[in-house]
């Protein structure tokens, strides 16, 4: 793994984990790597097409990563990843705590699943 001795080894991200390199502040772009040692059931078929129908991890060690954009590998950590529903906003078919779902309004109250006239909508391109 680069970095400097002393510096915390860096995980590969799982679910809710990304990367982050703290010298340029990038989140998308790593040069990684990583050697895996497997074991694989293949079946082959009469014309020589194999299928991997069962895989087990044996061995997985994470060599190096590197930020993509300015080269170190001194500076990226695994942190946290952002939720992938934005503050104040709910799944589809929930509502925020506290809020009326869409089409669940008292009478007379504005929908909270429109948008205010004039408003752009934010699933559109601007023009």
């Amino acid at each position: 793994m680069s970095g400097s001795a002393g510096s915390a080894p860096v995980r590969v991200p799982g679910p809710g984990l990304r990367f982050r390199c703290d010298g340029c502040g990038n989140v998308t772009r790593f040069d990684v790597i990583e050697r895996t040692r497997t074991r694989r059931f293949l079946h082959v078929d009469l014309g020589g097409d194999a299928v991997v129908e069962e895989e087990e991890v044996l061995d997985h060690r994470l060599d190096s990563v590197e930020c993509h954009w300015c080269g170190t590998g001194t500076a990226v950590r695994t942190e946290p990843a952002p939720s992938a529903t934005a503050p104040g906003t709910a799944e589809p078919g929930t509502a925020a705590p506290g809020t009326a779902a869409p089409g669940t309004a008292a009478p007379g109250a504005a929908d909270p699943g429109t948008a205010a006239p004039g408003a752009a909508d934010p699933g559109s391109s601007p023009t």
